[in-house]
């Protein structure tokens, strides 16, 4: 029996790097590429210029003890980051240490019988090794390894071993280099430590960054905090970053075994599954702050969501027109929180979502902290039978971005996602974004595509002149999704709330019952508006709600169809009383004549209407607090509309013209 000796610790180190890389001509997939050997090179130290300071200052003295200086503190660092405690060690547990310095690695343990050997396994080369132990096929690693270091009472019984490439595969071959002497390896009572040279390990000095574990040969009482059911299929290990002087037991990393049926939550550094093209399922929510690496398996996330830190890479390989062998996918919730403040691309951490970003000016207003998360395994169809691809990033930025921020975004799509539509028409669809991440209450308009934003060699569709907080997917183009509501706003007027809302298209729409949200938190049917049945066009309705008392109302539609089925809306909050502030909407959208603007203050007023690429196609004046602007001279499309008063603040609005 063989026990895994590991503890997460909860300090976690980030990696840093930045791509600067602005308005290259990269292919989406090209770009997962670049990112990834990037990000490989630099967790091998390859790219990271820093300084190369012993992890441990003071070396442990080599004496067969462990010195403490308090109940946490020893000669080889704290608690929880070069040293743990799998058990108690009064009742027969075992104490694990190891540090560092650019000489030696030094090695302690406490709470083992003399005739147990311990046996540590590294991967210092990130190259080929070996993935079983030393005692051959009945111990399996988490990694390819290729050090191994046999820790005994002495120096005879202690040994280091190299993965050496025989022609036919590795096998575990003794160290040509200095072994372990006699002062090297000292034990007393059931301690022991050992100290061996950088220099013997096959990088002939110590690597910039390596992956090791420890186990215990004999089976004693030494439970540790996760024990492998299998006994010598071993899935977690640690990853040490050295010239951050990273703690040895700071990074938990986690493999799994071929034989997973489920795969665990929790903070991992690495997170590696390869199971052979079949399902798992992840037990709890997910945090990864290296690189979550997929092949061969789809991973069910279920009600939980992965989150990938600020510096985390997903390394997926989802079966595209690149990768069409390859069944690395993870169908549920991704999500990744970035910083969108400066020029640049924003990669999410190939989630299959790029930004490019560009200020208009040095006055710009970026979106700041965005949360992106990415869902999938699931479709959108709408009442008339149209689909989207089964793939939706929920966009939600902390700053509604200036006007002047050119936003282009590019989605990338797996090839089983695009549910039979054409790849040629492929077009953005956008929804706004429900209380939840989920499909429940979305209702979705065409946003349109660039000319030459499409590339199905390479999976990804591109939009430019984006506004980014939404649902965003793909749909055929030319053919809208369904969407009950196109807009739905509310306006406090003198002595009442008028609701607005307007459908694109309508198939077996029944109507609408209008729903004000009561102190108890329940719903109260205030009307039933009835609907168009079925109609291929613009439809506009409105309702005023003479009952609603001061203060903040909410309202939403409940969308009931001739069979009976059901869809709610999102809620809208109207504030109501002497103080009540007009709330500003345009509609209806989509239009084909003209636009109500409602929700000005009484003055004058200038509104410029600007296409997809920016251009300004009309200018008009108002004077009144509700207005209306013509637009049956532009073409069909997509547009911007921007209001400007005596305020500080203009008021934007996107509408589309049929």
């Amino acid at each position: 029996m063989h026990f895994i000796i590991f503890i997460q610790n909860k300090m976690r180190i980030a990696i840093f790097f930045i791509i600067l890389c602005h308005q290259i001509p990269i292919a989406m997939k090209q770009l997962y590429k670049h990112l990834r050997v990037l990000f490989l090179s630099m967790a091998l130290g390859g790219a990271v210029t820093t300084s190369t300071q012993a992890q441990t200052k003071v070396p442990p003295k080599i004496d067969g003890t462990i010195s403490y200086s308090s109940e946490t503190a020893t000669e080889y660092g704290s608690k929880g980051e070069n040293w743990v405690e799998s058990g108690v060690l009064a009742l027969g547990g075992t104490r694990w240490f190891l540090s560092f310095d650019d000489t030696y690695l030094y090695i302690g343990v406490e709470g083992v019988a003399a005739e147990v050997p311990a046996v540590l396994y590294f991967n210092t080369k990130a190259s080929a090794g070996i993935t079983s132990g030393i005692e051959g096929s009945s111990v399996t690693l988490p990694f390819a390894a290729d050090v191994a270091v046999t820790v005994g009472t002495n120096a005879t019984s202690s040994l280091v071993q190299f993965a050496e490439s025989t022609g036919k595969g590795f096998e575990w071959r003794p160290s040509v280099l200095p072994a372990p002497t006699a002062s090297d390896v000292l034990s007393l009572a059931n301690s022991r430590e050992i100290r061996i040279p950088w220099s013997s390990f096959n990088t002939g000095t110590k690597p910039s960054t390596f992956e090791w574990l420890a186990y215990l040969q004999t089976a004693i009482n030494n439970p540790a905090p996760v024990i492998n059911k299998t006994e010598t299929d071993y899935a977690y290990y640690y990853n040490v970053f050295t010239p951050s002087n990273a703690p040895t037991f700071g990074r938990l990393s986690y493999t799994a075994s071929p034989t997973a049926t489920t795969t665990p939550g929790g903070t991992f550094f690495n997170y590696a599954v390869n199971t052979g093209k079949k399902e798992v399922t992840l037990a709890g929510n997910l945090t990864v702050n290296g690189t979550l690496y997929v092949r061969n398996t789809t991973i069910n996330t279920g009600n939980n969501t992965v989150i990938l830190d600020q510096y985390a890479i997903l390394d997926e390989e989802e079966n595209d027109k690149t990768n069409s062998n390859a069944n690395g996918y993870i169908s549920g919730k991704v999500a990744m929180t970035t910083t969108l403040d400066k020029d640049g691309l924003y990669s999410f951490g190939n989630m299959g979502l790029l930004l490019d970003l560009k200020a208009g000016s040095s006055s710009t207003r970026f979106p700041g902290s965005t949360v992106v998360t990415r869902l999938t395994g699931q479709t959108y169809t709408g009442t008339t039978g149209n689909t989207t691809v089964s793939r939706f990033f929920f966009v939600k930025p902390s700053t509604v971005e200036s006007n002047d921020l050119d936003v282009v975004m590019t989605l990338h799509y797996a090839e089983p996602e695009k549910n039979t539509i054409a790849e040629g028409q492929l077009s953005f669809f956008k929804s706004t974004l429900p209380p939840t991440i989920s499909l429940a209450g979305v209702g979705f308009a065409e946003e349109g595509r660039d000319r030459t934003g499409l590339n199905a060699g390479n999976n990804t569709v591109r939009l430019s002149g984006v506004e980014l907080q939404g649902v965003w997917t793909l749909a055929a183009k030319g053919r809208p999704l369904p969407v009950e509501l196109t807009q739905f706003t509310g306006q406090a007027e003198e002595k009442a709330v008028r609701l607005r809302w307007a459908t694109a298209v309508e198939l077996n729409n029944k109507g609408f019952e209008v729903q004000r949200q009561l102190p108890n938190s329940k719903w109260q049917a205030l009307g039933f508006v009835k609907g168009k049945g079925s109609s291929d066009r613009t439809s506009s309705y409105e309702y005023l709600d003479h009952s609603a008392g001061a203060g903040m109302q909410y309202y939403r539609l409940a969308q009931t169809d001739l069979d009976g089925k059901v869809t709610y809306s999102a809620v809208v909050p109207v504030k109501v009383g002497d103080q009540a502030a007009a709330q500003f909407a345009v509609y209806p959208s989509p239009a084909t004549t003209s636009l109500s603007i409602s929700g000005l203050q009484n003055g004058k007023h200038s509104v410029d209407i600007y296409n997809a690429k920016g251009q300004r196609v009309a200018t008009q004046q108002l004077s009144e607090a509700q207005a209306t602007v013509a637009i049956s001279h532009l073409p069909a499309g997509i547009y911007t509309l921007r209001v400007v008063g005596d305020g500080p603040i203009a008021k934007t609005s996107r509408f589309v013209k049929e």
